[in-house]
């Protein structure tokens, strides 16, 4: 259990692979197979949303998928991208401002992490290129 007072990342009790993370200040629960974060992620709530605002919702997603890249890329990044092309991007995801290429996931998770300490999370984001 990896407990970071918002964020809770723990494996499942449910599926030998697959992994629980709770977001407690927003009652968020995202379950997600190892190493495949966007492709198996499934959320659900804690309690009843009556009227969830999707903006809302994708923000807090974002911020969930952020705080695991940057803090356990190990658990939500395949190993098969460790020699993978990714991009650091700051400013808006789509249009950002500066951009930064990273060969393999170690030094992506390098200059994510330095320049964590100069922007707001919401305004860098960690890439995988295709």
């Amino acid at each position: 259990m990896l407990d970071s007072g918002r964020y809770l990342l723990q494996h499942s009790q449910t599926q030998p692979d697959g992994w629980v993370c709770t977001d407690r200040e927003n009652g968020i629960v995202c379950r997600f197979t190892e190493h495949q974060f966007n492709e198996t992620q499934n959320t659900t709530f804690l309690e009843d949303v009556p009227n969830p605002n999707p903006l809302a919702i994708a923000r807090l997603m974002r911020e969930m998928g952020d705080w695991l890249a940057s803090n356990h890329a190990d658990i939500v990044i395949g190993g098969e991208n460790k020699s993978a092309k990714f991009q650091i991007r700051i400013g808006s995801i789509e249009q950002p401002k500066e951009c930064i290429d990273c060969s393999g996931l170690e030094e992506a998770i390098r200059v994510y992490r330095e320049k964590m300490d100069s922007f707001p999370q919401d305004k860098i984001h960690l890439v995988k290129l295709i």
